[in-house]
């Protein structure tokens, strides 16, 4: 009783589950004054919203939404300022204002166990890390753990 169940769950969740593992995984945009953010460099505006738009090829397959971010000031390879962790696409980015210098970097990081794909009727459900092309990947980089952008920060 209990197999037949079982295997009618795995037919139900394999389309879903494939799908996700076929599709690269989205792109982190930074977005200030609705316009996208270079990341060659821009002044640091006081707030900018996040966008994760799929990438070519599953462009309408799904959605994308964040549960959660992590937001670092970094100068010279190392953080200014404690990490922000933000759970909305919107930023705020005032307390880095009065810190950050040019040449530094704004550092966006969404760890894929964050990252939610959102279907057509709005039910989301977890992202299917992508697997590696080849076995020996190093697992400790942010490549293999999510998506990230990183913005050059310039003169005001």
């Amino acid at each position: 009783m209990l197999k037949p169940a079982l295997t009618a769950l795995l037919l139900l969740a394999a389309p879903a589950a494939g799908w996700a593992q076929s599709c690269p995984p989205p792109t982190l945009q930074v977005l200030r004054n609705g316009q996208p953010v270079p990341a060659t460099g821009s002044a640091l505006p006081a707030s900018a919203l996040l966008r994760l738009t799929p990438a070519p090829g599953c462009a309408a397959a799904a959605g994308y939404r964040a549960t959660g971010a992590e937001v670092s000031l970094i100068r010279r390879g190392r953080p200014v300022l404690a990490t922000l962790l933000v759970e909305q696409p919107q930023l705020d980015l005032r307390p880095f204002q009065s810190v950050a210098q040019p040449g530094d970097h704004l550092y966006v990081f969404i760890p894929y166990q964050n990252l939610r794909v959102v279907a057509a009727d709005g039910t989301a459900r977890p992202y299917v890390k992508p697997k590696p092309a080849s076995t020996q990947i190093d697992l400790t980089t942010d490549e293999s753990r999510g998506i990230s952008f990183k913005w050059l920060l310039t003169q005001p």
